[in-house]
């Protein structure tokens, strides 16, 4: 559907490197302006990019995050926050821009991030056994208790929104709710595609070469920005992701993705 996926495995040679790993850093945001709406896939970016736009793009700037997060600093900064998740898909947000009378099909530019799906299952997998209390769930489970090859191969999510990332917020009560569902409410592809197909403004920056092509992207509408500017925070791993793949994982991640 995207274009975006390569097989087989070594395929990721000839992607860009990924970029260096950086600070942590907890920024879970939902982004929109009179320029464009940025879509925030869990674990593809998501963070570094919310944090350049908020720089970056001109004032004012809608932020759309849970409220018990909000920072009175911000309106000082043109940044005006409004009440929202921290990753919402594109039928969520089309939701979100109408009540400031804004249409998401008629933004010079949808932004989103993607990543390479065996880079990002790896990615996924490491976080989850973090152990943090708001991933609680069947996933974080199935990582806690599985080889990576087991997770790959058990985990029916099939390409999931990844439960709070995308479809709660921090409330004890909500999170609760989604972790004793057997499947969580999203899936991957309708951060990008909830009818069937991309609408025509979206632009899917790949996250192994994200500072240039979001800076191209910007540009296209007429926004200049600075590689040298750009942030990478939240990275939590250091290893090669190839390192984690078996035969029967590579199967399972390049059926599950196959969309991509």
């Amino acid at each position: 559907m995207l274009g975006l996926f390569q097989r087989p495995l070594d395929a990721r040679r000839a992607l860009f490197e990924c970029p260096p790993r950086a600070v942590r850093y907890r920024e879970h945001a939902v982004i929109f302006s009179e320029d464009l709406r940025f879509i925030h896939v869990p674990k593809t970016g998501g963070m570094s990019t919310s944090v350049y736009l908020l720089e970056t793009l001109p004032r004012p700037v809608y932020l759309s995050h849970p409220e018990e997060v909000w920072n009175d600093t911000l309106p000082k900064r043109g940044i005006l926050q409004i009440v929202g998740r921290r990753s919402e898909t594109l039928a969520e947000a089309r939701e979100v821009v109408a009540r400031y009378g804004f249409d998401v099909g008629r933004f010079p530019l949808v932004l989103a991030t993607s990543r390479n799906p065996y880079d990002l299952e790896v990615s996924r997998y490491a976080y989850l056994r973090i152990g943090h209390a708001w991933e609680h769930g069947p996933e974080q489970d199935l990582a806690f208790s599985s080889t990576f090859e087991e997770f790959a191969v058990k985990n029916q999510q099939r390409g999931g929104s990844w439960a709070t990332d995308a479809v709660t917020t921090h409330d004890a009560v909500t999170r609760a709710a989604e972790a004793a569902r057997p499947e969580y409410a999203n899936e991957l592809k309708d951060f990008y595609a909830p009818d069937g197909s991309p609408p025509d403004n979206l632009r899917v920056v790949r996250f192994e070469n994200l500072a240039a092509e979001l800076l191209a992207a910007l540009r296209s509408v007429g926004i200049e920005g600075r590689a040298a500017d750009f942030p990478w925070v939240n990275r939590s791993r250091e290893d090669d992701f190839a390192a984690y793949y078996t035969p029967r994982a590579e199967e399972a991640i390049y059926h599950r993705y196959a969309w991509v």
